[in-house]
């Protein structure tokens, strides 16, 4: 497992990187505890560049291989998330 710290305009963001997949991308919350040992590899290396290029509007989709943690609740959420359409709005509804 490597993590580090990406720089976003939106704030510090932790990625997390297992066996070759991003699992996990977060906006780093005051006092949150960080892993003790930050490192880079060449995934989360693609990670900042895809994040950075996103926010500068120069990507639309992210070609990282993801795994994330989460319940079976929360992958189904997330994959709905990733079904809507870039800049496309989507209620409950």
């Amino acid at each position: 497992m490597v993590s580090c710290i990406l720089q976003s305009p939106l704030g510090p963001m932790l990625a997390v990187e297992e066996d070759g997949f991003l699992t996990q991308l977060d906006f780093i919350k005051p006092g949150q505890v960080l892993p003790e040992k930050l490192g880079t590899s060449p995934l989360l290396d693609q990670v900042h560049q895809e994040v950075q290029e996103y926010f500068e509007g120069k990507r639309q989709a992210f070609t990282i291989p993801m795994k994330p943690h989460g319940t079976p609740f929360q992958r189904a959420v997330w994959d709905a998330l990733v079904a809507i359409p870039y800049g496309q709005t989507a209620t409950y509804g």
